[in-house]
């Protein structure tokens, strides 16, 4: 009888041990789980390239990692690759991918393929100077405390500060900095990428 309740006994002690183990295994997942969201959220984030404004530097369908927290700690600088999410006008909620090239407080021109910043020339070396000479005249104009003027490298085909429906950039409407490029479009459909490669990740600048 003493053998039979001792059996009952380790039996019970077994099938605690074992939803104690399933309930521990659960919640772990499910903390990993929500901490890997946040740190995709916060920390770094997924970003997919849609159309050709930012060409040749990146190409539609790319795919790469953006910092979506630490250049709040560090700033901004001339010729970052930026995230923007506009919080009005017709681009209002979409995500665009472009490079800073006057920051706050500076006085921009662009005329014959030249940047002027506070009246001095600034080198563009991130294109060419075919690019340069289709940016069109930007007339001087002098952001805000709060301002940022970005276009996309492809100058041509690049909807951004040049446009009135976008205009200035305001801090809060960058949403990450930098892009490290982890797979790249390899076919398409129309204007759908449908295949693409994983690459190994290089910074894009």
């Amino acid at each position: 009888m003493n053998d039979e309740i001792k059996q009952e006994s380790l039996s019970e002690d077994g099938k605690k041990k074992k939803i104690k183990s399933i309930v521990s295994w659960t919640i772990t997942i499910v903390v990993c789980l929500v901490l890997a969201k946040l740190f995709t959220t916060f920390v770094i984030r997924s970003v997919e390239v849609d159309g050709g404004s930012m060409s040749t530097t990146l190409s539609d369908g790319d795919k790469a990692i953006t910092d979506a927290l630490f250049y709040k700690f560090s700033g901004i600088n001339r010729f970052d690759i930026v995230i923007v999410k506009k919080k009005e006008g017709s681009y209002k909620d979409q995500e665009l991918v472009k490079r800073v090239i006057a920051l706050p407080g500076e006085t921009i021109e662009y005329k014959e393929g030249v940047l002027y910043i506070n009246g001095e020339v600034v080198e563009e070396t991130f294109i060419k100077d075919e690019v340069k000479s289709i940016t069109g005249t930007i007339n001087k104009k002098t952001l805000g405390d709060d301002e940022y003027f970005v276009m996309g490298d492809n100058r041509g085909k690049s909807a951004d500060s040049r446009l009135k429906s976008i205009g200035l950039i305001k801090k809060n409407e960058i949403k990450g900095r930098g892009m490290l490029r982890f797979m790249v479009c390899v076919k398409k459909d129309g204007n759908e990428c449908i295949k693409r490669k994983l690459i190994w990740p290089s910074s894009v600048k």
